[in-house]
């Protein structure tokens, strides 16, 4: 059995659920990734909140959204998929590397953790969420490590190769 911190096994604290079987609606949701940490000798399993018991929603970046958004354009050699209406709504830029600019807070950990230095801070003064986003302006260098992907607390962020210009 594992046990998440605290000694309690996972059935019997409410609103968690093994991360395998939170929905995909459910892990596109911020609080559903708010790990509990733990042990199952070398095995680790991950627990998370479900969605409904941390607060408001936030959907994840659209990994369809090459086929369910329209390409609006170029920035900085960056694709921009919208809709857009600046500043309020911008859309996302990048194709293989995604940044989904309206879910975007700017924390920064994408590019500290990026191992080739895929992302450059652009300016979005008037932002509703940040002044400031994470541009996949060199994606092409990207060798699909998922780092970005991991480390960002919003899910606003999507790789996958197959989607390369």
């Amino acid at each position: 059995m594992c046990l998440p911190l605290g000694g309690q096994s996972s059935p019997e604290i409410e609103g968690v659920v093994p991360v395998s079987s939170a929905s995909a609606h459910e892990r596109g949701h911020v609080g559903v990734h708010q790990p509990i940490a733990t042990a199952c000798g070398k095995m680790r399993t991950h627990f998370y909140v479900r969605a409904s018991c941390v607060g408001p929603l936030t959907m994840a970046i659209d990994p369809q959204f090459n086929e369910n958004r329209e390409k609006v354009g170029e920035e900085n050699g960056v694709s921009v998929w919208g809709p857009v209406d600046e500043p309020e709504q911008l859309g996302i830029r990048g194709t293989h590397v995604a940044v989904d600019y309206d879910l975007c807070i700017a924390d920064g950990a994408c590019l500290e953790d990026c191992p080739v230095d895929v992302f450059e801070w652009v300016d979005t003064p008037g932002h509703p969420e940040s002044e400031q986003k994470a541009e996949p302006t060199h994606e092409a260098q990207c060798i699909d490590c998922m780092l970005c992907v991991d480390v960002c607390p919003v899910d606003a962020i999507d790789v996958d190769a197959s989607r390369s210009e």
